[in-house]
């Protein structure tokens, strides 16, 4: 293991996975939310698990119970028997240079929506070179080819010719994945397509040959990746349900792996759903449980929930960028949610929610903020982000620290709840 300032790395099958060091994080405020709903907008659902929105300003959402339209000013509702829709249940979005809408459903195939001509196509594993009838994502890459990912395998289509990936001997052109269960594709500039999967590891599908890193070989914290992101420098990004945001930066056939967990960064949650990337090039991750969080680079990071915000839900299903302004989160129970930027993401605060002072003895601190109730425990880490005493148990929002064995110095005292979640930290001297 090499360490040095601010983040610990060790080799996986020649590449680097690191533990980013500790960030300061800021608690957002409601500005800048709005929330469309069934009450608010009509939607037919809460349920929001797929958002294309467009560069002239209307939005397309796909909930569990419809897909729908919005105009920027009203709100459309197209179902099965309203519309060519074959199903209600909507999983992935995608729109083709041509205008048209692709339409992922949960379990009766895929739709092609050529609004303008009012066309309705629907393609599925019986009458198609469709892996499967559910459809968990769609990307059109640079060249127009759509790309299907399936709990069946990865499909390539060209309008009428199929290309199956799966982890088959049939696979195409005798490329075989390391798993089938599809989550998430984007295709690079340099035509190389990187994938998630479930529990297949995170793959990258060259014409030259498959890459994949997982846990047995390369000892990443999470074989699947639910959502995936490329940043400005390409460095790659993944949203995992339990190993939290990995990051993979340089080549795809070695480079460095990073990553951040609520260990070690102030991302409010381990258990993610989705990442995107702004033009500030702001990691925007979805998690499970505790809202969304922004990443804006050195060490800063923001925070939106439901006890800090406007935020519905804090199960945030899908994140997705606005072209025109903002961010659009699916939530679980709560929605769609759109999110103004930049005024709407605050900058860094050290201290997070919390302020202390010290007592007169100078033995302890006693921690103020609307949170301090819910603080359960506390761990003291030093300058490079490494745990220096873990065990502390404040009782009422006060902190012993007499008898302390540490080196003097600033530590960072790391704020969690009885889940472990980080709630804030707070930088003290010592010594």
């Amino acid at each position: 293991m090499t360490h040095s300032i601010g983040v610990v790395q060790w080799r996986v099958r020649g590449a680097w996975l690191g533990l980013m060091a500790l960030s300061a994080v800021a608690p957002s405020s409601g500005q800048g939310v709005q929330v469309y709903d069934m009450i608010t907008a009509g939607l037919p659902s809460n349920t929001v698990r797929a958002i294309l929105p467009l560069a002239d300003g209307d939005v397309w959402a796909g909930t569990d119970w419809g897909l729908c339209h919005f105009d920027g000013t009203d709100w459309e509702v197209l179902q099965v028997g309203t519309s060519g829709l074959p199903e209600n249940d909507i999983r992935s979005l995608a729109l083709d240079s041509s205008g048209v809408l692709w339409v992922g459903t949960f379990s009766a195939g895929l739709v092609r929506y050529d609004a303008g001509a009012a066309s309705w196509t629907v393609y599925n594993a019986q009458n198609s070179g469709l892996p499967a009838d559910q459809v968990r994502a769609l990307h059109v890459d640079p060249w127009g080819h759509l790309w299907v990912g399936t709990p069946n395998g990865l499909a390539r289509f060209d309008g009428a010719l199929w290309q199956v990936f799966d982890d088959s001997p049939n696979s195409y052109a005798g490329l075989i994945l390391p798993g089938s269960n599809i989550t998430e594709v984007i295709v690079r500039p340099d035509s190389v397509a990187v994938i998630g999967t479930v529990n297949g590891g995170f793959v990258y599908l060259a014409s030259t040959g498959v890459t994949f890193f997982n846990t047995f070989n390369d000892g990443l914290p999470d074989n699947t990746a639910l959502g995936i992101a490329i940043d400005q420098a390409g460095d790659r990004w993944s949203a995992c349900p339990a190993g939290a945001l990995l990051r993979h930066a340089g080549s795809y056939q070695g480079g460095v792996w990073n990553q951040y967990s609520s260990l070690n960064s102030f991302i409010p949650s381990n258990s993610l759903n989705d990442v995107a990337i702004d033009a500030a090039d702001r990691k925007i991750i979805a998690t499970q449980n505790a809202g969304l969080a922004i990443f804006e680079g050195l060490n800063t990071w923001s925070v939106f929930n439901s006890n800090n915000s406007d935020l519905p839900d804090d199960e945030v299903l899908t994140v997705t960028v606005d072209p025109v302004d903002g961010i659009w989160a699916g939530t679980a129970t709560g929605g769609l949610v759109h999110i103004a930027s930049p005024s709407g993401v605050p900058g860094p605060h050290q201290n997070s929610t919390f302020r202390y002072s010290w007592s007169e003895d100078g033995r302890s601190i006693q921690l103020f903020g609307r949170d301090v109730d819910k603080v359960l425990h506390a761990e003291i880490l030093d300058a490079a982000g490494r745990s220096a005493l873990n065990g502390l148990l404040p009782v009422q929002g006060r902190v012993i620290l007499d008898g302390l064995e540490l080196a003097p110095g600033i530590y960072l005292l790391a704020l969690s709840d009885r889940l472990g979640h980080v709630l804030g930290m707070i930088r003290i001297p010592i010594g």
